[in-house]
């Protein structure tokens, strides 16, 4: 069995979750993950019954790579989706999820210093 262990000697925010982001597997798919997935279906109906035309930001995209996909659903209610996250990896294979969705938007950037406009999203 694989061990998951940060690499010592490197206390980088951006370099430990690069390598979650490489090394960590995959939990899409996982009962747990399932259920996990209804939830934010649920939140997302309650607060945002119409998803039609809206612009919506994520600000991690660890859900997009590596477990309930939530954007993915959120794309196809027709909403326009933006990610950020700081790790390249986990934005790359958010990427490589959403390749047969136009209407998505992944970069790199720090939560602390977003580069949208306020207001840019709904």
């Amino acid at each position: 069995m694989r061990k998951f262990l940060l690499p010592k000697n490197n206390s980088s925010t951006q370099y430990s979750w690069e390598w979650i982001g490489e090394f960590f597997p995959s939990l899409t798919g996982a009962p747990s993950t399932q259920y996990y997935l209804e939830c934010e279906k649920h939140l997302f109906e309650f607060f945002f019954p119409n998803l039609q035309g809206k612009r919506v930001l994520k600000t991690d995209l660890w859900d997009e790579a590596k477990s309930t996909q939530i954007l993915k659903w959120v794309a196809e209610q027709g909403s326009e989706v933006f990610g950020i996250d700081i790790s390249f990896s986990i934005v790359n294979k958010a990427k490589i999820i959403f390749d047969t969705h136009q209407k998505k938007r992944f970069i790199v950037s720090d939560l602390r210093n977003i580069a949208y406009a306020d207001e840019s999203f709904d």
